[in-house]
């Protein structure tokens, strides 16, 4: 997984690199499309601690966190900071869909499964987030 802006910060699959890190578990809600949802116990190192990491521009405005599928989800700074990448659920087991972006702040569409790579933005005011979010579509 590859978290970048100023610098970048290359973590490798396992989930053991993360034990420099002080990791938090938290309960938080993940919203489907279909409107289900399902809260869980999730374990995970928060986004403010890899953004540190990595020399965060101070003029991001956003995130773009991408899962291994393609889709990703464009986040603000403010929503983002305190959420988890999450590399373990400590209610269930076999979640094959991690590391997960989640947290209070995020909702559904925003909670990436898989997370490949985050990406620091700046966004000017007139140009709209949701843009960012979805599959990307292919050149015609």
């Amino acid at each position: 997984m590859l978290i970048s802006s100023t610098r970048q910060l290359l973590l490798p699959t396992n989930p053991s690199y993360l034990g420099e890190f002080d990791l938090q578990t938290e309960r938080h809600r993940v919203t489907c499309a279909t409107g289900e949802y399902e809260v869980g116990q999730w374990r995970g190192v928060r986004i403010g601690a890899l953004l540190s990491r990595v020399e965060a521009d101070e003029g991001s405005t956003h995130l773009l966190v991408t899962g291994d599928d393609g889709y990703r989800a464009c986040i603000s700074m403010t929503a983002a900071h305190d959420a988890l990448l999450a590399v373990a659920r400590e209610d269930e087991q076999g979640d094959g869909r991690l590391p997960r972006f989640v947290g209070d702040a995020i909702d559904g569409a925003e909670s990436v499964a898989s997370v490949e790579r985050i990406e620091t933005l700046h966004l000017d005011p007139a140009e709209d987030a949701s843009e960012y979010t979805g599959h990307p579509t292919a050149d015609v």
